[in-house]
């Protein structure tokens, strides 16, 4: 799927949602933006103990959610 279709999906699904930011991407979308798009990042923002117990994401930024 093209980087454009996927935004295009994530806002509608956002809008759909009626959430308070502007897309929505699964899992699999934003790994593909995130591998596809030259400066993309990705923003880990989860707490310490979820990163120790289910892992951290290599490459990802770190933000702890306090």
């Amino acid at each position: 799927m093209a980087i454009d279709e996927i935004l295009s999906i994530a806002r509608e699904r956002a809008l759909a949602l009626e959430l308070p930011y502007e897309g929505a991407l699964l899992p699999g979308e934003a790994y593909q933006v995130w591998k596809e798009v030259p400066h993309a990042s990705l923003i880990d923002v989860r707490t310490r103990a979820e990163w120790d117990w289910v892992g951290r994401i290599p490459g990802a930024a770190q933000v702890e959610f306090i």
